[in-house]
């Protein structure tokens, strides 16, 4: 197998990974993946000390806070009154203002950005090493 298809069977377990969490039989789209992506990568903004506002996570993914906010529903406990989320996502009230709310990943979604983290982590070392 040559090194970017490696890449890219990485990218496919990783996805499979991803697809697995799903309960109903749906396949997770795109647009929700980053949006874990991102949660995952800013939900705990180390400049501020603390966690990200979800005005803070819709400028750095592109994206409208009513976008995200659906998208965190399907992400966290409750997509809607009749279905449940996915239960990877947790979104709070930030403490310094109570209008605001932040983000963050559950154990849940700790756990399963760290599979994908490990999945894609091995390729890039096997790429690398044989690359060298």
């Amino acid at each position: 197998m040559t090194p970017e298809q490696e890449v890219l069977r990485a990218y496919l377990e990783a996805n499979k990974r991803v697809q697995a969490t799903q309960t109903d039989g749906q396949i997770m789209p795109l647009a929700i993946l980053n949006t874990l992506l991102g949660a995952a990568i800013w939900g705990d903004d180390p400049v501020r000390g603390g966690p990200a506002t979800l005005e803070e996570l819709a400028g750095r993914l592109g994206i409208g806070p009513t976008t995200l906010s659906t998208h965190l529903r399907y992400l966290g406990d409750k997509y809607r009154s009749d279905k449940d989320g996915l239960g990877l996502v947790e979104v709070e009230e930030y403490p310094l203002n109570r209008r605001m709310k932040t983000v963050g990943l559950t154990h849940k979604g700790k756990a399963l950005v760290d599979q994908l983290a490990y999945i894609l982590g091995g390729v890039r070392g096997r790429v690398h090493a044989n690359s060298a």
